[in-house]
């Protein structure tokens, strides 16, 4: 009897943590920076864009419209280190939707404005170098700035 109830207490504890987590996106954040150019096809299929990393230099796959979002992630170092969403099948940008699709949370701390622009920029944010968000673009981006100097594995957003 004392197995029986570990066991039930077990489920429940699996039936509770699996109720409390978000669910996973396609277009996860989480699962497309980090990931190699392959993993990244085998979960988006062929990219529109494929230009291969070489040295010195980052690479890139682009996909023109999966679930009426592009998607562009840049490789450096054999990895995704930026994505960037434009939401085109958002007649008015929605950010509460966006951020639910790439599977992230808008910080709690202020974000910075970008200057020119109405984007606010939050950095860092969580285990990456930045996000920032342009709702007259309709734009969102996460992880390290392909361009900018220092940036490496796992940065923000432009």
């Amino acid at each position: 009897m004392k197995s029986f109830k570990i066991t039930m207490l077990s489920w429940a504890l699996l039936a509770a943590l699996s109720c409390s987590s978000k669910p996973e996106t396609l277009l996860q954040v989480e699962r497309l920076l980090g990931d190699t150019p392959e993993e990244l096809i085998a979960r988006l299929g062929e990219p529109k864009q494929n230009r291969a990393e070489i040295e010195g230099d980052f690479g890139f796959l682009s996909w023109p419209d999966i679930e009426g979002t592009q998607v562009l992630v840049v490789v450096k170092g054999g990895k995704g280190v930026y994505v960037s969403y434009r939401f085109v099948g958002m007649e008015t940008f929605d950010r509460d939707a966006a951020l639910a699709i790439i599977g992230v949370e808008e910080p709690d701390m202020e974000p910075k404005p970008v200057a020119g622009s109405r984007a606010l920029r939050w950095q860092p944010f969580g285990d990456y170098e930045r996000m920032t968000i342009n709702p007259d673009t309709r734009l969102i981006s996460v992880g390290s700035h392909p361009i900018q100097k220092g940036s490496g594995a796992g940065g923000g957003a432009e």
